[in-house]
């Protein structure tokens, strides 16, 4: 039952992910559709200056910032990269039952999206592996799933040792603009 659930959540994420980053590319395109514009205007600018064109690459430097923060926005509802492990572990202080064992962060991985040759989104991976018994490792697993912030859960297992109390290793990701490390 609980399986199941983890299981529905975890569809549900991948979806809202794909749909965001679906949103992201769009937004990053016109982005550089619209800085590309921009330095076309402007050099034809150096040679003709124009009022009609500066008010053209005032436009599109101002719809380039909307873009941009629309990305920002996008990225906004993920934890942030540089705070993931201490908040994972900070939680896990709560809950005196459970007892950290490892807190491992990968390098960044940019994220590849179609059209889009410079990378503007970026995955940041950790792992994180804790001892303790079942019930509070599922209070812990539904505090991290009730932050306002998402992290993404990319597997979660869990292996009775000594019942009631087993080990759980739990591989969780966040999506940033940013490719500086995730802080432990």
């Amino acid at each position: 039952m609980i399986i199941g659930s983890i299981e529905f959540g975890f569809i549900k994420m991948i979806s809202a992910i794909k749909m965001q980053t679906s949103s992201i590319s769009n937004a990053i395109k016109l982005k550089d559709s619209q800085q590309i514009e921009i330095e076309n205007i402007k050099m034809n600018a150096r040679k003709d200056p124009n009022t009609k064109k500066q008010k053209v690459i005032d436009q599109l430097t101002r719809q380039s910032d909307r873009v941009e923060r629309e990305i920002e926005s996008y990225t906004s509802a993920f934890v942030d990269a540089k705070q993931m492990g201490q908040l994972l572990a900070s939680i896990m202080d709560r809950y005196s039952g459970l007892e950290l064992k490892r807190l491992q962060n990968s390098p960044f991985v940019p994220v590849e999206i179609p059209g889009i040759e410079e990378p503007w989104l970026y995955r940041h991976d950790l792992f994180l592996e804790m001892e303790g018994n079942y019930l509070d490792i599922m209070d812990y697993v539904r505090h991290v799933e009730g932050l306002p912030r998402k992290i993404q859960w990319q597997s979660l297992n869990f292996e009775v040792q000594d019942h009631p109390r087993g080990l759980l290793q739990v591989e969780v990701f966040t999506l940033s603009t940013s490719e500086e490390w995730i802080g432990t």
